[in-house]
């Protein structure tokens, strides 16, 4: 005993992946392990971060700092040619090194450079509502394909109900048959019925794997080790349609609402930034050199020297564009274009996100009054078919009405399961709708 529990401690540290997989995934565990790792997720965070970069990209233009560095090394030809003597008080070799260091701050520039900034930063807001936005549709998806999985299992278990009654009946028919009381008919009519039901257990086994390989794929599992823990959450309070003023403030924290909105304001900014050219732009400009043979701007020359000199320089430049061929208008023109749009994409989005919450109620409300009726005709059916069935054995009953009996319960158990797991998708799609999933 002692060496059967070491051997099964051993094969839990081998292989520890197996044995957590052994664990029933929840939907919750199934959401956070898609957000986790699913490649849209990783996609929308990486959006977000490369805006964030172009925020710093504009910023970087506030302050350009350049450097120059040069060296220049001559030999005379006469020296290395031994031509023509060189005068005795000159070098006839000529050596210069020049550093510069130069610093250009804008002043003015029509604000373009603080609608740029401004236009990056609400890019990176859009990016970062889009990422929140994915997410949630992701979070919905799973939660689709959960219940997609655990609404196939249900009704698979249902069909293997159904076989085991098909298979009783059929039981009772050979009784029968050898008490007299039934043909060779009616046992042939309910070994059909067991088939029948065993074939639509494989038909509903086949939904129940390509629901599992959905989820799977989506929470990064294979199917083999996908194994899910759905029991369905009690109502405990309806779900009523929100008020219109509550629904207006639910519309603008929608991610899709918040990113499109951020969009516009990008947009606006960059038609802000490009009517910035019209405008002179201004900037201050320093330098300072350091070398034996630096650029002496009062003079306009190079002053040499034997020693290390310095010079500073600093002035304002003033830039205006006269004529440019119409690029500038046609770039003012472009923002605005881009600005009309997603002004039109904002209305869109706020459009369908409305849509969205309306079909949602509707689903949820339709849910809801069939999972009630379903539930009902679940029970109904139950007593039916064992009082059926206690007939038949006596021999009051016959078989078709059994068989009759059988195929409602099926139906309204199939039916009820098909609501319940309905109304918890609805749920969730109002939930997302509402910008609260």
């Amino acid at each position: 005993m002692k060496r059967l529990a070491l051997s099964l401690c051993l094969l839990g540290l081998m292989a520890p992946g197996a044995l957590a997989s052994a664990k029933p995934l929840t939907l919750e565990a199934a959401i956070q392990r898609a957000l986790a790792s699913h490649p849209d997720a990783v996609m929308a965070e990486a959006r977000t971060k490369v805006a964030d970069l172009a925020i710093g990209d504009a910023q970087s233009q506030r302050v350009q700092v350049t450097t120059d560095v040069s060296f220049l090394n001559r030999t005379s030809q006469s020296q290395a040619f031994g031509s023509t003597p060189a005068p005795t008080n000159a070098n006839p070799n000529q050596t210069s090194y020049n550093g510069t260091v130069g610093l250009t701050v804008p002043v003015f520039t029509g604000f373009k450079l603080s609608n740029s900034v401004l236009a990056a930063e609400r890019n990176r807001d859009a990016a970062s509502a889009q990422a929140n936005a994915t997410r949630a549709d992701l979070t919905l998806q799973v939660t689709r394909a959960f219940w997609t999985l655990r609404k196939a299992e249900l009704i698979e278990d249902v069909q293997q109900t159904a076989i085991e009654q098909t298979e009783r009946t059929l039981k009772l028919t050979r009784t029968g048959f050898q008490l007299g009381r039934q043909t060779i008919s009616d046992v042939d009519r309910a070994e059909v019925g067991v088939l029948n039901a065993k074939g639509a257990h494989l038909q509903y086994r086949e939904s129940t794997e390509e629901a599992r390989l959905q989820l799977a794929s989506l929470v990064g599992l294979s199917a083999q080790e996908l194994e899910i823990d759905g029991e369905p959450e009690t109502l405990k309070s309806a779900l009523q349609e929100p008020a219109e003023a509550d629904l207006l403030e639910r519309l603008g924290k929608r991610p899709e609402i918040q990113a499109a909105d951020a969009r516009r304001a990008a947009a606006q900014a960059s038609v802000a930034a490009a009517r910035g050219d019209l405008w002179p732009q201004l900037s201050a400009i320093g330098t300072y050199q350091l070398g034996n043979n630096p650029y002496n701007p009062i003079s306009g020359a190079r002053d040499a020297g034997t020693g290390a000199l310095g010079t500073a320089d600093l002035r304002l430049a003033a830039n205006f564009n006269v004529w440019d061929g119409g690029r500038t208008a046609r770039a003012i023109a472009r923002a605005e274009a881009d600005l009309a749009q997603a002004e039109a994409e904002l209305e869109k989005t706020r459009r369908s996100i409305r849509q969205e919450i309306d079909l949602a109620v509707v689903r949820v409300k339709g849910a809801r009054e069939r999972l009630a009726i379903t539930e009902r005709s679940d029970g109904i059916a139950a007593k039916t078919l064992k009082w059926v069935e206690a007939r038949y054995q006596q021999g009051y009953s016959p078989q078709v009405e059994v068989n009759e009996a059988l195929g409602s319960l099926v139906t309204a158990r199939t039916q009820r399961v098909q609501a319940l797991v309905d109304l918890e998708v609805a749920r969730a799609e109002l939930a997302r709708a509402l910008g609260t999933l």
